[in-house]
This record gives C-alpha cells, sequence and structure tokens, in this order.
C-alpha cells in the first residue's frame, strides 16, 4: 500500500512484519508519475495521494530482496503502460489495478510482457459485470500467462453488505475449467473476510497492511489497511478457513472409519 510514507526502512520493516505474521506474498505499488496517473484517470483531486506511490525504481529491487530473503514472493502493482516492463524485472507477480483493467488492449499488453518476462499476472475486476471480468480472462488467455481474477470491491472502505463474496463462486463458475485462478482483494475492515472469501473459493487473498505509525496522507489508513499483529489474526482465520473447506469432493473423512461398519443401506 501507500502507509509507509515513502520511507524505505519503513518499508523493509513492515515487509519484515507482515511475512513474520504469514504472508505468502508482499505486493508494493509503484508509479513513475502521479501527473500522468491523475490526467489518465481525470482525478485530480487523488494526484496527492498518487504521489505516495511515485518513489525511486531501485527500491523495488531492494523490496524484492527482502521477501525473497525471507522466503517469500514480490508482487507489484503499476498503473502506465511504461511501468510495467521495469516492475516485471522486479517483480514474481504483476497486477493491474481494477482502474485500468476495463481497457483489454491495456491488459494484452501488459500480459505479453509477463509472458516475455516470465511473471504471474493477477487483474482486479472491480466495478465489472460478470461479463466484462470474462473479457479479461479471454484476452490474458490468449497468451501463455498464468492469470489471477481477483473478485473486488472498489469502495473504501467496502461495507460488510456489499463485499459481495457470491461474486467468487459466479467468476469461478462462468471461466469454467481452466487454468485461471479466482481471487478476492479485500477492502472490508472486517477481520473474518477474508476467511469468508476462502470459503466462498478464493484462492489468492489480497489485503492492505500499514505500520502501527502510518503515513496519515494515505488512504489506505481510512479503508482498513491492518497494523501487523491483526494481519496475523487475519491469515490465522484464512489458513483455518482453507483447512476446513477441503478439497471440492464428497468422500468419507479419516475421523469416519470407526462409525463406517454401523451404517445401513450402502456397502461397508
Amino acid at each position: 500500500g501507500s502507509t509507509w510514507g515513502r520511507d524505505l526502512d519503513v518499508a523493509l520493516r513492515l515487509i519484515d512484519d507482515v511475512i513474520a505474521a504469514g504472508a505468502d506474498v508482499v505486493k508494493a505499488q509503484w508509479l513513475s508519475s502521479a501527473r500522468v496517473l491523475a490526467e489518465r484517470r481525470r482525478a485530480p483531486g487523488y494526484r496527492a495521494h498518487y504521489g505516495l506511490l511515485e518513489y525511486p525504481l531501485k527500491w523495488l529491487a531492494e523490496m524484492s530482496e527482502r521477501c525473497h530473503a525471507r522466503g517469500a514472493g514480490f508482487a507489484c502493482t503499476a498503473y502506465l503502460d511504461v511501468d510495467f516492463r521495469p516492475v516485471a524485472y522486479f517483480a514474481d507477480i504483476v497486477k493491474v489495478a481494477s482502474f485500468e483493467a476495463g481497457d483489454l488492449e491495456f491488459v494484452r499488453r501488459v500480459a505479453t510482457i509477463c509472458e516475455e518476462e516470465s511473471r504471474e499476472l493477477v487483474v482486479s475486476t472491480g466495478m465489472m459485470s460478470l461479463t466484462e471480468a470474462h473479457s479479461v480472462a479471454v484476452i490474458a488467455g490468449r497468451i501463455t500467462v498464468s492469470l489471477t481474477l481477483l473478485h473486488c470491491v472498489s469502495a473504501y472502505p467496502t461495507p460488510d453488505d456489499q463485499a459481495a463474496l457470491g461474486g467468487i463462486e459466479a467468476l469461478r463458475s462462468r471461466i469454467g475449467p481452466s487454468t485461471t485462478r479466482v481471487g478476492y482483494s479485500d477492502h472490508t475492515t472486517t477481520l473474518m473476510t477474508g476467511a469468508l472469501a476462502v470459503m466462498a473459493g478464493a484462492t489468492m487473498l489480497e489485503k492492505h497492511v500499514r505500520p502501527i505509525v502510518a503515513d496519515p496522507l494515505s488512504p489506505d489508513v481510512a479503508f482498513g489497511a491492518l497494523i501487523p499483529d491483526d494481519f496475523g489474526q487475519y491469515v490465522a482465520a484464512v489458513r483455518m478457513a482453507g483447512a476446513m473447506r477441503g478439497p471440492i469432493h464428497k468422500a468419507p473423512q479419516p475421523c469416519e472409519a470407526a462409525m463406517m461398519p454401523y451404517r445401513s443401506g450402502l456397502p461397508s
């Protein structure tokens, strides 16, 4: 996120803390020009916020090295065409944000870069209909790239009653059997949302985190970015949900073995 105030030491400590709390991958956001993004999105009022994502590119190398040294992957969101190639040099996973995902030609260009650099691609699908999100999967599917679509509600924070976790299964059903995975980008303020998303079928979760003392200018603070201790609880609930959900399969469980001889009407 943008809560570390463009202080590399703070970012590296936060990376250590969230990996210790259970993160498999840590994702940064990087932008070469806040001015260009504000103009393209027709959002001059957000230019200062976008500026929090504008910092030396070489810092991504240090973030990536820290993640890999701690046994975690490194991901990064980029926003401008010219930014994806340098980001793909450092990141294992490259992400397209919801606000850019509706531009299918943009997605195709990013997917091509990911294919050429052997990177995974993640695309958020906030503000999209099911048909529009499926179109993203179709475009990326024409390119040999590992793809995850994140169901997302682009409201900051997202009200619990509009988290729309049913959209995860809707995406899974529409895409059908394929190599495309479906996850959830969580902007709610509720610690259990990630676990519920796993129960709904998400295989990847994105959650913003922040230092205990965060940059007050960052919008992430307002929409539920978690401090590391709370993120640890979030991860623990997610892991339990994954274990309890199990595979998409119906069969007797090992713990039932002792009762099997006593059932009637079916072969034992």
